[in-house]
């Protein structure tokens, strides 16, 4: 008997431990609508270019650039048996769930998942000529532009002389997007980033040195301090070395406010918030030397604005 208790407690145990390890699995498995809505077409388009470049040939390697959750993967692995699948992932939460996918699967034409940034400058050189097809599902048009150069520069390093490089999404053709839900769809993509310039510490990683000009439209004087101070942070960090700043709106010229409608125009904006009215030139000017700007050109603008145009100092290094 005791046999008999000792046999059944090891069998719960082995079944708890059994369901949390499923249950941890499933919490690791990211699943996307849109993934398993468009697998099946896209199946169809590798078994056609497997069965056309590379009949013969067994395994197929292929090395797919932003896996995404792993659904992909596995499908696909599940149905040409002969792919040998090569995920890759930058995004850690991704990467993870590609592993529960290919635990949960034990397909053994499905590899770990390695990371990898498709934007590098330099491919890792053991990709080099390793693969013979390269897959990247959506992902063109949901990174910068600096993402589709790596991509290509990618292809070219990891693929073998007769490599295929296969990528999947909407695009734009000889110019033109077609139908109206792409129109809108690309509308959609290109809605403006979420920016604090007020926050104590900006988080500028992905937008360093990217942009050639920085523009900001009355902002200026209806804001408080703290928001100047962090737009030439800002600027100090997203402009490109011959990077522009150019800034619009009304201000005090050398300690003086004139004509007197932006005199009466200061007292308003108090009125509405006491952080805000209209900053002097010469503080804007220190806070753009703190952060490697000058003021280049100042210009006059009707109803009494100015358009000041900064620019970087020319002993600034990046």
């Amino acid at each position: 008997m005791p046999n008999v208790t000792l046999f059944i407690s090891c069998f719960f145990m082995f079944k708890n431990f059994r369901q949390r390890k499923i249950a941890n699995m499933s919490n690791r498995k990211l699943f996307y609508d849109a993934s398993d809505r468009n697998k099946s077409p896209i199946l169809q388009v590798i078994k056609k270019v497997v069965s056309e470049k590379f009949e013969s040939k067994n395994p197929v390697n292929v090395l797919e650039v932003g896996s995404g959750t792993g659904q992909h993967a596995v499908y696909f692995c599940k149905e040409i048996q002969k792919l040998l699948w090569q995920p890759s992932e930058i995004h850690h939460k991704n990467i993870d769930s590609i592993k529960a996918y290919l635990e949960e699967s034990k397909l053994p034409n499905l590899k770990s998942p390695i990371e990898l940034d498709a934007a590098a400058d330099t491919p890792p050189i053991e990709l080099d000529h390793q693969y013979d097809m390269l897959v990247s599902v959506n992902l063109v048009h949901i990174t910068p532009w600096r993402c589709s150069e790596g991509l290509f520069r990618l292809a070219g390093k990891a693929l073998r002389p007769d490599g295929v490089a296969l990528t999947y999404g909407p695009y734009s053709v000889h110019g033109k997007i077609t139908p109206e839900s792409n129109v809108q769809f690309n509308r959609y993509l290109k809605i403006p980033l979420k920016l604090d310039v007020s926050a104590d510490a900006i988080s500028t990683s992905k937008l360093d040195h990217r942009y050639d000009m920085l523009v900001a439209i009355n902002l200026i004087h209806v804001s408080p301090w703290k928001c100047s101070e962090g737009l030439f942070s800002l600027a100090g960090n997203v402009l490109c070395p011959k990077g522009v700043f150019l800034t619009y709106g009304a201000y005090s010229v050398h300690g003086k406010i004139s004509p007197d409608s932006n005199v009466q125009f200061n007292k308003y904006l108090k009125s509405q918030n006491p952080e805000w009215g209209l900053r002097d030139t010469d503080d804007l000017e220190n806070e753009a030397r703190k952060n490697g700007l000058e003021l280049e050109t100042m210009f006059d603008m009707p109803a009494n604005n100015k358009t000041l145009l900064w620019r970087r100092l020319h002993s600034t290094k990046l």
